[in-house]
């Protein structure tokens, strides 16, 4: 039997799931053809799927060494890099690539503007997404890729001229019609709400879950809009329609939230976790706080300053910890059970702190201050200052109605699953403040609490506070975060271009009919629902 009918059965034992057979059969390929490229790619790509991440590298490598300028190959192997998160090794191969981007086709070009994208330089995936329209107009999933970058970046026009492009095309994408309902404020919403009401008319009659999703996504896009045009008792309406579609995708409750809570609870009274000495200042900084409460705003501030690199919601240290317990990083979050944490008490945290910052410096390609805003963090905030010398904590707190709404009206992408349910935000917010309140008591030298409304009313004051805390040097630049170039990847893109504003204060009250079994209910918990300035109302 030639190469090539080898070739092709080794091919079909992968097609058939029979892995072992075909990695064996493929090491006997490369050791009689040690000079077939082609071999050692098919060997390497068999390597990754039976995780042998060493023997997956070694075998591009390999491939490489035998064609060297294969763009295919260059692809593989960055793709690889990236799996591992070894952004450094991406990134070089990537610099490769990029001197070949006049001959790569189009196919090539799409997959290097992802790799660009998820490496963090998100400028070099815009322009290729540009070359590729350039020669493929009609490419709408490219056009919305591209639209969804320059919303990052802050390109709110473009973005809207190129999402209005992509539904033309494609009344149906739902994708497209939500995030046109979210890229800027539409004060006049009837032309955007045609275009998400013909879209719903795709899904209206189809069960299936991708149709609930869509179904929720374009309900979430219409409550945005209305709201934008002070109706909000229809949006509102929408918000709660949408909630509900989601709630009936969801696999983890909001109780499956608080009992995480109440697990790193008990861990912290039983002296589970022991706090690292202070080691430096030119460690992480930590912004944590429930999601819709100013973290991103705050993270803009201290990402201002020169001495600091902008890490925004990283997921280093959930895949750190995953990795601790013994689980793949493909488990998510979510796996982050009760019964996995109180095992994580067990493991070198000095081990953990060393990988957590290793995986988050190879991505940011920095060696000072840097900023990680992911919201679960708050979860972890005693192993965060056990496994980390250095390592500060600030807390971002926000009125509780206007976080309980805030957060109901959004669609996560992952996550937050208490957020669909006014009952499930009623339960989980005291626990995530009881939580905090601990960690307070507990750390109080690591801690740096700041009120989301105390922020907006006294900002230069509050971010002095902040550098202080930081050990930074006051930058005046740092409250002209609005003009500073980069890519914002959370759900206030679009808010942090603009300056500093308190439009977002006492928002919930627009809403106050439908939200009043929530606050009635935390009134009887004596739960500090309410500012002062609140109950004039």
């Amino acid at each position: 039997m030639n190469i090539v009918s080898r070739y092709r059965n080794i091919v079909n034992l992968l097609d058939k799931g029979s892995l072992d057979t075909a990695a064996a059969d493929c090491i006997q390929l490369v050791k009689e053809y040690p000079d077939d490229a082609s071999a050692w790619l098919l060997l390497s790509k068999i390597s990754a799927r039976l995780k042998q991440n060493r023997m997956a590298i070694n075998g591009a490598l390999k491939a490489l060494s035998i064609a060297p300028d294969s763009s295919e190959y260059l692809l593989h192997l960055a793709r690889l890099y990236s799996g591992f998160s070894a952004w450094q090794a991406t990134r070089k191969v990537l610099r490769t690539l990029s001197n070949m981007s006049a001959s790569l086709t189009n196919e090539e070009r799409i997959e290097l503007a992802l790799l660009y994208y998820q490496s963090g330089q998100v400028d070099s995936a815009i322009a290729l997404y540009q070359q590729v329209l350039h020669e493929e107009p009609d490419n709408h999933q490219v056009r919305y890729n591209l639209a969804s970058l320059q919303r990052y970046n802050g390109h709110l026009d473009n973005a809207t001229t190129n999402l209005l492009a992509v539904i033309k095309a494609y009344p149906q994408d739902y994708e497209a019609c939500s995030a046109l309902a979210h890229v800027k404020p539409h004060p006049e919403p009837n032309s955007v709400l045609a275009h998400l009401d013909h879209c719903q008319t795709y899904y209206n009659s189809n069960d299936s879950e991708n149709a609930k999703s869509a179904l929720a996504s374009l309900h979430y896009g219409k409550g945005k809009v209305l709201e934008d045009a002070g109706q909000y008792s229809s949006a509102f309406k929408q918000y709660a329609s949408g909630a509900a579609l989601k709630r009936e995708l969801q696999s983890f409750s909001g109780a499956d939230e608080i009992a995480r809570i109440k697990t790193m609870q008990t861990l912290v009274r039983e002296g589970a976790f022991t706090v690292a000495a202070q080691g430096g200042s030119d460690g992480p900084v930590f912004i944590v706080g429930m999601p819709r409460t100013g973290t991103t705003v705050v993270e803009s501030i201290i990402g201002g300053h020169s001495q600091v690199r902008r890490g925004g919601e990283l997921n280093y240290l959930p895949m750190t910890l995953l990795e601790a317990s013994g689980e793949s990083w493909d488990a998510g979050p979510q796996a982050l059970t009760g019964e996995l944490l109180s095992g994580i008490a067990h493991v070198d945290m000095k081990a953990v702190g060393d990988r957590y910052m290793a995986l988050s410096r190879d991505f940011l390609n920095c060696h000072g201050v840097f900023t990680d805003k992911l919201p679960l963090n708050a979860l972890f905030v005693p192993i965060i200052l056990s496994a980390i010398p250095n390592a500060r904590v600030i807390q971002v707190e926000r009125n509780a109605m206007d976080t309980a709404f805030s957060n109901f009206k959004m669609l996560f992408k992952h996550g937050y699953e208490y957020s669909y349910s006014l009952a499930d935000i009623a339960a989980y917010l005291p626990a995530y403040k009881n939580m905090m309140k601990q960690w307070q008591t507990a750390y109080p030298q690591r801690i740096f609490t700041l009120r989301y409304e105390q922020l907006v009313a006294q900002p230069e004051d509050i971010s002095r506070q902040l550098m202080q805390f930081c050990e930074l040097q006051w930058e005046p630049g740092c409250l002209q975060f609005h003009q500073q170039a980069g890519a914002t990847q959370t759900a206030s893109a679009s808010q942090v271009k603009d300056p500093l504003h308190n439009r977002y204060v006492g928002q919930w009250r627009r809403f106050k009919e439908p939200l009043t079994t929530l606050r009635q209910t935390w009134e009887k918990q004596r739960l500090s629902a309410l500012t002062e300035e609140d109950v004039k109302w």
